[in-house]
């Protein structure tokens, strides 16, 4: 089991404490690790692919002070006046797009890109490579699940990308999702109908009167996966394709 399991129940969905514990460790630190040091020379630009309501890059501001500058990328805009006011006033940057298309949306200057419970709605993006392109040198990216992940040797391939020069972390692991987002998502296999796009949204709309109720977790098998944009370095997600068809 993942050691994120021991941590406390997450205290609202998509917040900094929610992306922590879905999110893979990078050399031993979690994400609000990761940000704690770099924060501490200067201000961070988070990628968060997937920004929902934009929990995560409200409660990033509080909690560092300002000192994250978010862009978040969603693909509908599902966000209330009151909400749009509050992420405006914080300079919080939005993008109304497909995740495939952002490469030509933003620039690549990034020192951190992270996605959680995206890709299960998602089934068009390699977000790996998407998070490749968006990162600058150095930068970082995790992402809670890899989807081909139960089709392939998860050692196999770390192995042979780490002698390749390539600076990641892949790990097989359980996480506790609640009821509501096991029971939402569509099936990962097919695409998700137009009109039905973001299937969470009654979630979403509903969120504060179900999170006042109990809500039951299952441990569910994922594929965190944690690596370093290297300088020189091709794609990390194109690579990783060329690899597992060979599987």
């Amino acid at each position: 089991m993942n050691d994120r399991e021991s941590l406390p129940t997450y205290r609202v969905d998509g917040d900094v404490a929610w992306y922590d514990h879905f999110l893979p460790k990078f050399e031993g630190k979690s994400l609000i690790g990761l940000i704690n040091g770099m924060t501490k020379e200067d201000t961070v630009k988070v990628l968060d692919l997937g920004a929902g309501d934009y929990t995560f890059a409200i409660d990033s501001q509080t909690r560092w002070n300002g000192k994250v500058a978010i862009t978040g990328v969603s693909r509908d805009n599902f966000l209330t006046p009151e909400r749009m006011r509050t992420i405006v006033q914080l300079g919080i940057q939005t993008i109304q797009s497909e995740t495939v298309d952002i490469p030509q949306k933003l620039s690549p200057d990034y020192q951190l890109a992270v996605s959680v419970l995206t890709n299960i709605y998602d089934t068009k993006a390699d977000y790996v490579d998407i998070m490749w392109r968006m990162l600058t040198n150095g930068g970082i990216g995790l992402l809670d699940n890899l989807p081909i992940a139960s089709k392939i040797n998860v050692a196999e391939l770390t192995r042979t990308l780490r002698r390749e020069g390539y600076v990641i972390e892949i790990k097989n692991a359980h996480q506790l999702l609640p009821d509501r987002i096991i029971h939402s998502k569509p099936p990962a296999t097919q695409p998700v109908p137009q009109n039905e796009r973001f299937v969470y949204r009654k979630a979403l709309e509903q969120l504060q009167n179900e999170q006042s109720k109990p809500s039951k977790e299952h441990a569910v098998p994922v594929t965190g996966i944690a690596f370093r944009k290297v300088d020189g370095k091709g794609n990390l997600g194109r690579r990783i394709r060329e690899l597992t068809q060979r599987q």
